[in-house]
């Protein structure tokens, strides 16, 4: 579980994309875009095979937002096991854009051109895709749940 977290860890931090501006309407309170809102991991995928989750992932929420900045959430803290330490991410100078219909990728604003992580729409879920290694992570929207006594 160690190594998906820092596999997740270092996709994040050299994750880049191109921003071509491809959307002509970027304004940030017109953007409805499917990948926009939270998003939770369900999934995990090695070379097409079904792997365990990394128990972080169920306590990191993926935020999307309409104005191309993203940003990551800590969940439910409290249930975190003792020895475990899940981190959220610094998204500060990462940006999303959409590349096509069902396509989104995440890029440094500093290396804009180059491509190494991408959000596809697999029906109603997302499929984050590291280009580096054959893995993907499939999300669902996250639904904050009432609080439980």
């Amino acid at each position: 579980m160690k190594n998906y977290f820092l596999l997740l860890f270092s996709i994040i931090i050299f994750s880049c994309n191109s921003d071509d501006n491809s959307n002509s309407n970027s304004d940030s309170d017109s953007n409805s875009d499917f990948i926009v809102g939270k998003w939770i991991a369900i999934k995990n995928f090695e070379s097409g095979v079904e792997v365990d989750l990394n128990v972080c992932a169920f306590f990191v929420v993926y935020e999307f937002n309409s104005d191309f900045s993203l940003s990551t959430i800590l969940i439910n803290e409290n249930q975190i096991p003792e020895n475990v330490f899940c981190g959220i991410y610094d998204f500060e100078y990462y940006k999303w854009k959409k590349i096509d219909d069902d396509k989104y990728g995440v890029f440094h604003i500093k290396t804009p051109d180059h491509i190494n992580i991408t959000f596809t729409r697999n029906n109603i879920y997302l499929d984050e895709e590291n280009h580096q290694v054959s893995n993907i992570l499939r999300l669902k929207r996250y639904q904050q749940k009432t609080e439980q006594i």
